[in-house]
C-alpha cells in the first residue's frame, strides 16, 4: 500500500472492536510476512470519520506483497524511555526510544526542538540554553525499528518525555534509518558565536559559571574552530580564523586560553589541560570564527551553472540522493534567487573527479551549505557528480495575444538571452 496516512489509520481504530484507544502502530514492508492472494485497497483515501475502511476511497495500482501493511491497535504506554547513542560526546547522538512495542529503535524526521528539549530534560541535561536538533542521521544510524511519531505532544515544559500528550500519537514503523534524529544538549559551558553578521560567524563566547565570556586568540588554530564549528553543530571543512577582535570585542570575562585540541572533541571543554579564567589576555586579543561552508560552481559554461563544489580543496559533491533543497541552497549561497535542478542531470559537461561526499539540506531554506548534513556515500561514482543551473531572475513575457495581458507565456534563459515556451 503506496499511501498509507494517519487518516487511514484512524478509520481501522473505529473498525475494530477490540480497540481500548485510539493509539496505532502501523507496520510497513510487511513487518508481520508478505500475506498471499489480490491486493484489494491500495491509495486509500480516508477522511477519519468512516467506521469501516470499505467507506474510504482507494485504488488498485499494481503494488507487490512486499508493501503489506500491518497495525497493532490499542497501545498503552507509547515511549517508555530514550537515550542518545553514537555520540562523541555524552551530550549528543542519535536518538533512540524504547517504543511502545518494547524495542528500542530510532526517531525519524518527526520531532521538533520542543520535544528535542523534553528528551534532554529526561536525560538529565539543562535545557536553558539552545537544544539543537539534527536530522538525516546526522550523527550516525541506530539500530532496530524506526519510529514515525505523528503528533509529538510535547509543549517543551514537560519534566520528562514520559509526560507528553500520546492520546493522540500514531507510529508508523519504517526500516531505514536514513532520516534519523540526533539532538545535542547544552549544559554548563556551552558556546556561541556573538556579533556576525548571520548565525554562522562571530566571537566565541563560553558560558561559565553562570556568565558569558571570551576566549583568548593564544593557542588558538585550527583544531580549536573545528572544535567550536562541530560543537555549534555545523560543517568543519572551510573555517576562517580571526585572532583579532574582527567580531569586535566582548566585555566581562576572558575564560579560556592557551586551548590545546586534538580536533575530535564534541565540545571546547573537553579538550585537554583547561584552566577556566586564568589568562593574562585582554579583549582585543578575543577569537572569532566563521564556520560558513565555502562553494562555488564549477566547468559550466556559464558562471552560474556547473558542479557543485565544497571546501578549501574544492571537493565536488556526490549528486546521488541529491534533491531541490540542495540545489535551492547552493544557488542561495552564491547570491542567486532561481535555480534549476534535475536528478538526473550529473556530469552534463564531462569527467570531474566526485568526492564520496553527499549533502542532505532539511528545508532548503538553510543560509549556508555549513547548516546542512554531510555524510560519505559509497554509492558515489565519476558519474555522479551534483550539476546546477542557478541565474538571478526569471524574465517572463506574454506573446502573440490581442492584449498585454494575453498570450503564450515564454520565460528567457539567463544563459543566452533566448525566450523559450
Amino acid at each position: 500500500m503506496s499511501r498509507f496516512s494517519q487518516l487511514v489509520e484512524r478509520a481501522i481504530v473505529k473498525s475494530s472492536v477490540v480497540v481500548l484507544d485510539d493509539r496505532v502502530i502501523v507496520y510497513y514492508n510487511a513487518y508481520f510476512g508478505s500475506g498471499s492472494g489480490p491486493i484489494w485497497l491500495n491509495n486509500l483515501g480516508c477522511r477519519g470519520n468512516e467506521t469501516h475502511l470499505d467507506q474510504c476511497q482507494s485504488d488498485s495500482s499494481p503494488y507487490g506483497h512486499n508493501y503489506d501493511i500491518g497495525v497493532a491497535c490499542g497501545i498503552g504506554v507509547m515511549i517508555q524511555n530514550v537515550s542518545l547513542v553514537g555520540r562523541r560526546g555524552k551530550y549528543e547522538g542519535t536518538v533512540q526510544i524504547l517504543g511502545p512495542d518494547g524495542r528500542w529503535g530510532t526517531l525519524g524526521y518527526s520531532i521538533d526542538k520542543s520535544t528535542a528539549k523534553v528528551i534532554c530534560r529526561t536525560l538529565g541535561f539543562e535545557t536553558t540554553g539552545d537544544v539543537r536538533l539534527f536530522y538525516y542521521d546526522h550523527y550516525g544510524q541506530g539500530s532496530g525499528p524506526v519510529y514515525s511519531i505523528n503528533i509529538f505532544g510535547c509543549t517543551g515544559r514537560e519534566a520528562s518525555i514520559t509526560d507528553c500528550d500520546t492520546s493522540n500519537i500514531i507510529v508508523n514503523y519504517y526500516t531505514e534509518h536514513k532520516y534519523d534524529i540526533g539532538v545535542t544538549c547544552n549544559k554548563e559551558h556551552d558556546a556561541r558565536l556573538v556579533d556576525g553578521s548571520t548565525e554562522l560567524e562571530g566571537r566565541v563566547e563560553v558560558y561559565h559559571n553562570g556568565e558569558w565570556g571570551t576566549v583568548c586568540n593564544n593557542g588558538f588554530d585550527t583544531r580549536e574552530a573545528e572544535v567550536m564549528c562541530y560543537m555549534l553543530g555545523y560543517d568543519t571543512s572551510s573555517i576562517q580564523l580571526y585572532p583579532y577582535t574582527r567580531y569586535g570585542a566582548g566585555t566581562g570575562q576572558i575564560w579560556l586560553n592557551n586551548l590545546s585540541c586534538n580536533g575530535t572533541e564534541s565540545r571546547l571543554d573537553e579538550c585537554p589541560s583547561i584552566t577556566w579564567g586564568t589568562s593574562s589576555c585582554s579583549h582585543r586579543q578575543d577569537v572569532g570564527i566563521d564556520c560558513h561552508q565555502s562553494v562555488r560552481l564549477y566547468g559550466g559554461r556559464y558562471s552560474s551553472e556547473g558542479y557543485v563544489q565544497i571546501g578549501n580543496d574544492w571537493k565536488t559533491i556526490c549528486g546521488y540522493n541529491a534533491d531541490e533543497h540542495l540545489a535551492r541552497v547552493v544557488c542561495r549561497n552564491l547570491g542567486y534567487n532561481i535555480y534549476y535542478w534535475n536528478p538526473s542531470f550529473y556530469n552534463q559537461m564531462g569527467s570531474v573527479t566526485v568526492s564520496k561526499v553527499t549533502i542532505k539540506c532539511l528545508r532548503g531554506t538553510e543560509t549556508n551549505l555549513a547548516e546542512c548534513t554531510q555524510r560519505s556515500n559509497t554509492y558515489c561514482s565519476s558519474s555522479n557528480g551534483l550539476y546546477v543551473n542557478c541565474t538571478g531572475s526569471l524574465n517572463v513575457r506574454l506573446m502573440g495575444g490581442a492584449h498585454n495581458w494575453e498570450g503564450k507565456l515564454q520565460i528567457q534563459n539567463s544563459m543566452d538571452s533566448k525566450w523559450y515556451r
